[in-house]
């Protein structure tokens, strides 16, 4: 008896996992399928847009690269508490606290990310 259980128990674990298998090669082929699909899509969108910015551009203006680009609140200007005010009762000001997180963002990209140009403006 303990034979032919342990026997029916093991064809039923490789029945199990031969059926996680098969699903997870379907899984994968789906994603697969999916990721190309998506791939493809954006690059149409990519390439639609580059085509409509051709045409929209004006040669005139030079394009200037842009390295790296900052938005920065001064939590501590009284017309932008003011404007938070009015929208949240519920301000808090430490939220937009300056813990000098710009400096040193500023100095890690100088130390660490030599290839960008610094011109603040």
């Amino acid at each position: 008896m303990r034979l032919r259980r342990r026997s029916w128990q093991r064809k039923m674990r490789r029945a199990i996992e031969q059926l996680r298998m098969q699903s997870r090669r379907k899984l994968s082929h789906l994603l697969s399928v999916l990721g190309g699909l998506c791939l493809l899509l954006w690059l149409a969108g990519s390439l639609m847009s580059a085509s409509e910015d051709i045409e929209i551009s004006d040669s005139s203006t030079p394009c200037t690269p842009i390295d790296v680009v900052y938005t920065w609140v001064n939590g501590s200007d009284p017309n932008f508490i003011e404007a938070i005010k009015q929208y949240d009762p519920n301000y808090d000001p430490s939220r937009f606290d300056d813990k000098n997180e710009l400096r040193y963002s500023l100095r890690s990209l100088e130390k660490h990310a030599s290839w960008i140009r610094f011109t603040l403006r």
